[in-house]
């Protein structure tokens, strides 16, 4: 058996040195009774979004392909989607003081210059957040548009029929080219595969308004 490593134990190391767990139960005592604290399950959180960006949901299968319970200790069996709801909802009244305490401990143990890098921090973090959003909305809507199984082929070479995630839809997309037009010759979006095509139907982006939607001339 073989499990995805990555970055986890990178991503282990820098929340361990911010007490990412330790503030965040502090602030939130109460979780330990589900054998997992709300501390311990924000720091899987932080480390799934690290590695493999998605929305947080289905967290136990990711964490069960991923090394999580070798790096941090947790079964995947503990991270379910009421845990971690549980988790989210015991933060929610408290954000703004979990977030200072780390920006605190963070500047103390990496000797960040407050002066200097305080305000661009906050930007930075602020533009994290609104990337994720977007990141989320993208694989809801495609989802959304395959109806109730919100399954599709295409994305794997095996051609199985799997749910998309955020991640798979930007990797496909992430092929997608723009040859430049000229007065007489429009631009075109070129297509490789069929599966861009899909992907954009889906997300109701055939005129994406920038150019025709063609496959490459051979």
């Amino acid at each position: 058996m073989e499990k995805g490593l990555g970055a986890l134990p990178v991503v282990s190391e820098f929340t361990r040195r911010l007490d990412l767990a330790g503030i965040v139960d502090e602030v939130c005592p109460g979780g330990a009774s589900a054998h997992v604290t709300h501390g311990q399950v924000i720091e899987v959180l932080v480390a799934s979004q690290l590695t493999a960006p998605a929305p947080l949901v289905r967290v136990g299968d990711w964490a069960r392909s991923w090394a999580v319970e070798e790096v941090f200790g947790i079964e995947a069996d503990l991270l379910n989607d009421d845990r971690l709801a549980g988790a989210l909802d015991a933060i929610a009244p408290h954000l703004e003081r979990i977030a200072g305490t780390v920006g605190a401990r963070a500047i103390g143990e990496f000797g960040i210059d407050v002066a200097q890098h305080n305000r661009r921090v906050a930007a930075l973090i602020q533009i994290i957040c609104l990337a994720l959003l977007v990141f989320c909305l993208i694989e809801r809507r495609v989802r959304r548009a395959l109806g109730p199984e919100q399954t599709m082929a295409g994305l794997y070479p095996d051609n199985r029929c799997i749910r998309p995630t955020g991640r798979m839809i930007f990797y496909h997309l992430g092929e997608l080219a723009l040859r430049i037009g000229t007065i007489s010759d429009p631009p075109t979006v070129q297509i490789t595969r069929g599966v861009q095509l899909h992907l954009l139907h889906l997300l109701d982006l055939l005129d994406t308004g920038i150019g025709q939607i063609r496959w490459p001339q051979t």
